[in-house]
């Protein structure tokens, strides 16, 4: 009898870390926002759209992870994404100029893109029938927690701790979800087939639609929706 080289309930722990670690890391940085514009130095509209830019990439990736992950395995999308995420989330921070914190940015959300989208499919692979709700549940709870812990969260960070921890909170929890894919999750085979028949077009087309139609109603009252070019352009390329 071989010995089992992974555990699929340490898989499912790893997918329900990075779902609460994108909730807590989007309450954390919408109410931290003023602080965070403030630490480096931007003005209100550059505040703006530092938001924007680090929120809409991740609609960019969503629809692309469940193929992702069917065909490389969790271990080759949730493991390099996780330890990329954390090293990120550690430079922010240290960085200075507008230019330099929106690359940062778009870098960041498309990984955080990443840990949300496969949730629910590697639950139900991964779990007994029995354990479905539970497991279902604990997914579902991430929305009202995240939501209330997060404000008191700012206030620890921000006054007791230092802004920084607003990303360096990731830093802790993204090699957690790493660690737990890698022992959870099986070294699977690449799908060839999968591979060869992927709809290329239909993934990228969705994913800018939505990134478009995203960057269109984040920004659309401060540009005085179609007052301004920009959101009309943006809704009709979404």
């Amino acid at each position: 009898i071989g010995r089992q080289t992974h555990h699929p309930i340490l898989a499912v722990a790893a997918v329900l870390v990075g779902p609460y670690m994108v909730s807590f890391h989007s309450r954390l940085f919408g109410l931290g926002m003023t602080d965070l514009r403030a630490s480096f130095g931007l003005s209100f509209d550059e505040g703006a759209w530092l938001n924007t830019f680090a929120n809409a990439p991740q609609l960019l990736i969503a629809p692309a992870v469940g193929w992702l992950v069917a065909t490389f395995g969790i271990r080759r999308i949730l493991v390099p994404a996780a330890l990329l995420y954390a090293l990120t989330s550690a430079l922010i921070p240290t960085t200075s100029g507008f230019t330099a914190l929106v690359l940062l940015h778009v870098v960041h959300g498309l990984l955080l893109g990443i840990f949300v989208p496969a949730t629910l499919m590697i639950i139900l692979r991964n779990l007994p029938m029995k354990w479905w709700i539970t497991g279902i549940a604990l997914y579902a709870f991430r929305t009202a927690f995240t939501a209330n812990a997060g404000t008191a969260l700012v206030d620890i960070y921000v006054q007791h701790l230092g802004w920084q921890f607003l990303y360096w909170q990731d830093v802790f929890l993204a090699p957690l979800l790493a660690l737990l894919a890698w022992f959870g999750a099986p070294a699977e085979k690449v799908n060839r087939d999968m591979l060869e028949r992927a709809d290329w077009g239909g993934m990228m087309l969705f994913g800018a639609g939505l990134t478009l139609l995203f960057i269109s109603v984040d920004q659309g009252n401060r540009l005085d929706w179609f007052q301004s070019g920009l959101v009309i352009t943006m809704l009709i390329g979404g």
